[in-house]
């Protein structure tokens, strides 16, 4: 009976060695437990700092994206003013070209009234007020030229400043295109941290399961030992009871956070695919944006080539006034010279008006007298049968 109640006692003992030994354990899973939950908040808290982070550049994009559509829509408004102003141009050079057409056909009316010119005062007159209306004709389409140019100038400005907000714009929505790549990796590591977190929840649950088991196996297994060692077993108990509480309680709270953040990124994963959706549309609206500013920079350089068409026609047109100028040097030139050649006709002409008259004064005295006047009588038969008619001055 000794040597049974000594065995009893020394499997008694081996038993509470093994349940010491399984309380050290339980207390080491519980030190590995709170370690966990030290690091599962460390990680909730990194999770909830990306997630921050997340959200913070999720405002940020939203916020640039709005300025990007307000930069689009003032493009808009530009490229819509430059169009306007390209048609006023365009209508400005055809009226140009109209008026050089004018032009050319005054210049060539000009030539043909110069060919059939006959050089008297009053055509040369005309000739002058016409070539005098040439030029302001002239002077009106260069200025009108020079206004479509600086017109064009600063159109060409402008287009320069669209293209560069353009390019801005462009810069700015693959930033963006990047932040948002950078949300998403961000959001994928905060989604895969959790279903790692979750994966060790999992697995410290059926750890804890599994001691659970083993305790109450155990506990059943040596209920008379428990009974016997009541005092040891209510400390081991409550020892065991109050990590067990506090793990169910970390876990129960553990889940409503894990609840809380999968919600918090199922947003942001909505967000997300919102501002892509966004990001979708506003390139579309770049690429249309783009098709309008090719369209006016060939529209610009079509009116860029016809204004290059006036200008030659209008230094045609200079050539031809040039060398209407040099005729008409060359006209007064000869009509100086007719005038100079016609001085001494003139001086002549007015002294034989006074010489006639002169005779007609003496003819008139001499006829008074019946002498003379039969003798100027005699004179004048004699002449007018020879034909000769000349007058010899005749003395007092």
């Amino acid at each position: 009976m000794m040597q049974q109640h000594e065995r009893e006692l020394y499997m008694k003992e081996e038993n509470i060695e093994s349940l010491k030994k399984e309380l050290d354990k339980v207390k080491q899973f519980e030190a590995n437990l709170v370690e966990r939950e030290v690091r599962l908040k460390e990680d909730l808290g990194n999770s909830k700092a990306s997630e921050a982070r997340a959200m913070e550049l999720l405002s940020e994009s939203g916020k640039r994206i709005r300025e990007l559509q307000d930069e689009i829509e003032r493009g808009k408004l530009s490229e819509t003013k430059m169009f306007d102003s390209v048609v006023s141009q365009t209508k400005q050079l055809e009226k140009t070209k109209i008026d050089l057409e004018e032009s050319k056909l005054e210049v060539s009316s000009l030539h043909e009234k110069i060919e059939k010119l006959d050089f008297t005062n009053d055509a040369f007159e005309s000739l002058r007020s016409e070539l005098q209306l040439a030029k302001e004709g002239e002077k009106v389409a260069s200025l009108r030229l020079k206004s479509l140019f600086g017109e064009m100038n600063s159109l060409k400005s402008e287009l320069k400043m669209t293209i560069e907000a353009e390019e801005k714009s462009n810069k700015a929505m693959d930033d963006l295109a990047l932040a948002l790549k950078e949300v998403a990796i961000e959001a994928n590591q905060a989604i895969e941290k959790l279903s790692s977190t979750e994966l060790e929840l999992e697995s410290v649950k059926h750890e804890a399961g599994r001691l659970k088991t083993m305790v109450r196996s155990t506990d059943d297994g040596h209920q008379k030992l428990i009974e016997e060692v009541t005092k040891e077993n209510e400390v081991y108990k409550n020892t065991i009871e109050r990590p067990r509480l506090e793990a169910e309680e970390s876990l129960l709270a553990w889940n409503e956070k894990e609840i809380g953040f999968v919600n918090c990124i199922r947003a942001a994963e909505d967000d997300r695919a919102i501002a892509q959706e966004e990001n979708v549309r506003l390139i579309e609206f770049l690429k249309a944006s783009k098709e309008e500013s090719s369209n006016l920079r060939d529209i610009l350089k079509q009116a860029l080539n016809e204004a290059n068409l006036a200008k030659g026609a209008t230094e045609i047109a200079r050539v031809e006034n040039s060398q209407l100028k040099d005729f008409q040097a060359e006209k007064d030139e000869a009509l100086d010279f007719l005038a100079r050649e016609n001085e001494p006709l003139r001086v002549n002409e007015v002294a034989a008006n006074e010489c006639i008259e002169e005779m007609k004064r003496l003819l008139s005295l001499a006829l008074t007298e019946p002498k003379t006047r039969n003798a100027l009588i005699y004179l004048f038969d004699n002449r007018a049968w020879r034909g000769d008619w000349t007058v010899s001055p005749v003395g007092p």
